[in-house]
């Protein structure tokens, strides 16, 4: 009897030993069932640091930047989550998330933000609170006023090509300025895309431009054109649709425009929109001159 107690002690034991043995081991620090957890593991300082966005006039449209046109407006956006957020701008002082802006004045802007985190046994109190401050710079632009646009780092001609063709290369240029109205009045203006498009039509002579059903909404270092009526034919620059970046003298552009018209009128076929399809491109280039190129 003595024998068959002691066997079925052995076996539990060694029962317990594999169980445990056979146990895979746990070391995630943030599953509360293992050895090293941390119940501090998402605890992080408060870290103030965030972005100065333009916002493109008259679209929704925003990018990161320190320079801005005064025509445009700043969207400042935290990097980082935070349990409450103060903003410094000027004499203001918002407590919100996000802050948007317009109407500044001239030169240099300063912005600080303030990063608060609720108190916790896994923060000391100077981890708590975080704060950044930077600035931004503020240019003139008037709409209709030629001077601020051939002041603009857009202003020009570039020289570049579409990716996926680097071997055929084909200008760009910006600044066309229109006078088809009375009184004469100037308008940002772009020409060149898609390929083979013309060449601008000399400033002042009261005609549109090459692509005149294309609006473009200039910010410092990227700007949006988009098409305003619709239609897709040649004077109107087959729909065309882009966002341009600039980093100083080169500049990326990503467009699309309906390929249909735009085939029939490099074959020199009767007019034609549908059926409407889109093609996209990317196009890759170097301001080769702060001239505009014209016919």
């Amino acid at each position: 009897m003595k024998a068959k107690y002691l066997i079925i002690i052995i076996g539990l034991l060694c029962g317990v030993v594999s169980f445990y043995s056979c146990k895979k081991e746990c070391y995630d620090p943030t599953n509360p069932d293992c050895e090293n957890y941390d119940p501090c593991h998402n605890s992080e300082p408060a870290n103030a640091d965030f972005t100065i966005n333009e916002q493109i006039n008259f679209t929704d449209f925003y990018y990161e930047t320190d320079t801005i046109y005064r025509i445009n407006g700043t969207l400042f956006k935290p990097k980082y989550e935070a349990d409450s957020i103060t903003w410094l701008l000027g004499s203001e002082v918002v407590n919100e998330k996000e802050l948007f802006r317009k109407g500044y004045p001239l030169g240099t802007i300063e912005v600080t933000m303030i990063a608060n985190m609720n108190p916790s046994a896994c923060l000391s109190e100077a981890e708590r609170a975080d704060t950044v401050t930077k600035q931004f710079f503020v240019l003139p632009f008037a709409l209709s006023d030629s001077s601020t646009y051939k002041a603009s780092p857009w202003w020009g001609t570039w020289e570049g090509y579409n990716t996926g063709a680097p071997d055929d290369k084909f200008t760009v240029s910006y600044g066309y300025v229109k006078g088809e109205v009375s009184p004469i009045e100037a308008q940002m203006d772009f020409v060149g895309l898609p390929k083979g498009i013309g060449k601008q039509i000399p400033f002042y002579n009261g005609n549109h431009s090459k692509s005149a059903q294309i609006d473009v909404h200039v910010g410092y270092n990227a700007l949006v054109m988009r098409n305003t009526i619709g239609q897709y034919w040649d004077f109107d620059g087959f729909g065309l649709e882009a966002v341009c970046h600039r980093d100083g003298n080169q500049v990326t552009i990503d467009y699309s425009y309906n390929d249909t018209p735009y085939q029939r009128w490099l074959n020199r076929e009767e007019r034609e929109a549908e059926p409407i399809l889109r093609v996209s491109k990317t196009f890759i280039a170097t301001k080769i001159s702060n001239d505009v190129i014209t016919e």
